[in-house]
């Protein structure tokens, strides 16, 4: 997994293509200066050494026969120098060019010492170096010379090949890492953006600078982020509206009911009232998500506490075992908004599973929650995403089924806005646990 990760970064990739690049200019480089200096040069010096040999054969015939041996000795000792020289090892990755470099220069040589008439050799050492041995004859007399391992500019070039190779991923790494700066910076504000608005908060416009496709990014995420916000604004201010506006016509039918039902069949009125109370509710959830949108500012609060409140204001509170474990430390809590979620999470609880419910809250290891279980069916795995999105009902609900849907979708804003999240898990031995979970936030005392 490291690796698959490794291999999908931008750092990486911006690194293997530089590299790639600067490769195959240092091997073009260096076709092109073996092709425009190496060769020419190589030439040129086999056609000095042909007539530097064919100049010392002249000059033996003008020396004494001790002389010619002193000569022949010195030149000799000065070929056995420069292949000590030669046998040094070139580097690994360069020896079969070294190598075709060397052969081509020695054919050239012993092309021109041919056409001058001078016979000469080559025998290979130890360690495969190439030696040039050259028979002069002078007054009947045979002098082999010794011409050595003569490679031009063997041991400078690899030098300068592995100088130019180190210096050119230096440069390719700092090049990737001032890419991957420029380019990196704008997306992870970008990433933190996305966040922001996949919590349910409006974040901060980001900076429409530097290149012009950095800039096009940062302008449309800006764009479309306020464009989310508006629609989120006139989705709320609707949503208060509509329910403001039913509480009034709710309350009327409310009273006639129950003033009527002295006059009308009991189950009749029970009925009446009960479906009055029914859209009440839903009306009341609709107010609970738009303030929920709205997030409002958090307060110190004891979470036990709040846990207590919320569990009062269930309709069934007697049948609901609570577990206090989070302690009296008071904390930074949207403490309206976290009741509000609480009190879901025990009505849906009540509503879709079955007994005992117990709702627990605890903190530990930098983390503070709240937790309702239940011995109900449980939530498939697969479908508690789709069932945390506004309007979602569960299959069991049915098409006439009591709720709106906004329930989790309301606890799960909650959770957001604490930096936190909604987890529906199975509970050991059947039903399922609620827990809403976020990073702990102690007010220091004083």
């Amino acid at each position: 997994m490291p690796m698959r990760k490794a291999r999908r970064s931008l750092f990486v990739r911006n690194v293997l293509l530089l590299a790639m690049v600067i490769a195959l200019a240092e091997l073009t480089v260096f076709l092109s200066f073996i092709g425009m200096v190496v060769k020419p040069r190589s030439e040129r010096i086999a056609e000095v050494l042909a007539q530097t040999y064919t100049g010392l054969r002249s000059g033996l015939h003008d020396l004494s026969p001790a002389q010619r041996r002193a000569l022949v000795d010195h030149f000799n000792a000065g070929g056995e120098d420069q292949a000590a020289t030669a046998l040094a090892p070139p580097v690994p990755w360069l020896h079969p060019w070294l190598k075709a470099m060397e052969q081509r220069y020695h054919r050239t040589l012993l092309a021109y010492l041919a056409e001058a008439g001078l016979p000469a050799t080559l025998s290979e050492r130890a360690g495969g170096v190439q030696e040039l041995h050259l028979d002069l004859v002078v007054e009947d007399q045979t002098y082999r010379l010794r011409a050595g391992g003569v490679v031009p500019m063997v041991a400078p070039l690899q030098d300068w090949l592995m100088l130019v190779a180190v210096a050119a991923l230096l440069f390719a790494l700092l090049g990737a890492w001032l890419i991957q700066g420029w380019i990196s910076r704008p997306l992870r504000g970008l990433v933190e953006a996305a966040r922001e608005i996949g919590a349910g908060r409006q974040p901060a416009p980001l900076p429409e600078e530097g290149p012009d496709e950095i800039a096009i990014v940062a302008r449309s995420f800006n764009r479309m982020s306020a464009d989310l916000a508006r629609i989120n604004e006139d989705r709320a201010l609707m949503l208060a509206g509509l329910s403001h506006d039913l509480r009034t016509p709710l309350a009327k039918q409310r009273l006639v009911a129950e003033i009527a039902a002295g006059q009308m069949e009991p189950e009749l009125a029970r009925s009446m009232v009960n479906s009055v109370k029914s859209m009440d509710r839903l009306v009341g959830q609709f107010l609970d998500f738009t303030r929920a949108s709205a997030q409002e500012p958090p307060m110190a609060c004891d979470l036990d506490e709040l846990a207590q409140r919320a569990l009062q204001g269930c309709t069934r509170p007697h049948v609901v075992r609570l577990a206090q474990g989070a302690g009296p430390a008071p904390r930074l809590l949207h403490a309206p908004a976290l009741e509000r979620a609480v009190i879901n999470l025990v009505e849906n609880a009540l509503r879709h599973g079955r007994g005992p419910v117990e709702l627990a809250t605890g903190a530990g290891e930098g983390v503070a929650w709240v937790e309702v279980r239940d011995r109900g069916p449980g939530i498939a795995p697969e479908q508690v995403e789709m069932l945390k999105r506004p309007f979602q009902r569960g299959p069991e609900a049915g098409a006439g089924g009591a709720g709106s849907g906004l329930g989790l979708s309301i606890v799960e804003r909650v959770a957001q806005a604490h930096g936190g999240c909604l987890e529906l898990l199975p509970r050991p031995g059947g039903g399922l646990v609620a827990r809403l979970a976020w990073p702990d936030t102690v007010v220091a005392a004083g």
